[in-house]
């Protein structure tokens, strides 16, 4: 992984994990896809030759799209991929430790 990509998604407790990632994703395609290109769900899944119903696990974080997809979505919406990666405004710019991280610290730290 680019220590660019590490810097980008270091929020005050470490580095962002997988499912945060997932969630900020999944957040940037819905609200692209609602405020900026207003087209349904139904549409956008069919022009990025998916189902609805996973389109929509994307959008709500659940779903490990490949990046494969994320290239066919960014192009549904107009945009470049690295605008799914964009951590807007809204998002809080710490995030919380879940319990996994501060279990995974304890394990690095007692080897």
């Amino acid at each position: 992984m680019s220590r660019y990509f590490l810097n980008y998604f270091t929020n005050g407790c470490g580095v962002m994990s997988y499912k945060e990632l997932l969630k900020v994703i999944g957040g940037n395609i819905k609200r692209i896809r609602e405020n900026d290109c207003k087209v349904s769900l139904n549409y956008a899944a069919k022009k990025a030759l998916m189902e609805w119903k996973r389109f929509d696990a994307i959008e709500k974080g659940s779903a490990n799209p490949t990046v494969k997809t994320l290239y066919r979505i960014a192009e549904v919406l107009d945009i470049s991929v690295d605008q799914l990666f964009e951590i807007n405004k809204s998002q809080p710019k710490t995030l919380e430790p879940t319990i996994e991280d501060i279990k995974r610290a304890g394990r690095r730290l007692s080897n």
